[in-house]
């Protein structure tokens, strides 16, 4: 573990952002420093490394700066050592879970975006086997688990074929037996 100090140039952070690895890294923001942190992607995104804000004076202006930074943690200036490791643990860990919420709302957009093809699926085998829309859905989930892909996958791909190349795979449970 190491700990650099990172110069003003011009009252603001000289900060490669992008060289930092949010594995390893924590930055230490001064909250009474005017600006020093200005993000390169926009004033209203996180830093990409878990952020501590140093707090001396409480005003709502320098806290609103703090956590539009990214800040998951705050220590009162004078910093004791008694907060210092409290105050680590909880804005990596805040830090961390931000970082899983975004990725778990990423990915419900994209399923979210890809349901056209869950009813154009729906509504070619609906067509194809003459069967209701929960018994054409039960199909492809059961074919999607199959060939162990999501739903959305596994009617992209169908949908991409011809409507002749998907020929009546259906089958009704009474047939079955």
């Amino acid at each position: 573990m190491s700990v650099e100090f990172c110069p003003l140039i011009a009252g603001v952070a000289a900060l490669d952002v992008a060289a930092l690895n949010p594995e390893t890294d924590i930055i230490l923001v001064d909250g009474d420093l005017n600006g020093a942190i200005q993000n390169t992607s926009s004033a209203t995104t996180a830093l990409p490394v878990a952020t501590i804000g140093l707090v001396g004076i409480e005003a709502p202006g320098r806290l609103r700066a703090l956590l539009s930074c990214g800040a998951t943690a705050f220590l009162r200036k004078p910093v004791h050592v008694s907060s210092v490791f409290t105050a680590l643990f909880l804005g990596v860990n805040q830090f961390l879970q931000r970082g899983a919420l975004v990725h778990q709302l990423d990915e419900h957009d994209r399923r979210r975006q890809r349901r056209r093809s869950v009813l154009k699926a729906i509504l070619r085998v609906m067509k194809q086997n003459g069967i209701d829309d929960d018994a054409a859905y039960a199909h492809l989930r059961r074919k999607s688990m199959e060939r162990r892909c999501s739903i959305e996958d596994y009617c992209e791909e169908l949908i991409s074929r011809p409507e002749a190349a998907t020929a009546p795979e259906y089958q009704a449970a009474s047939q079955v037996r």
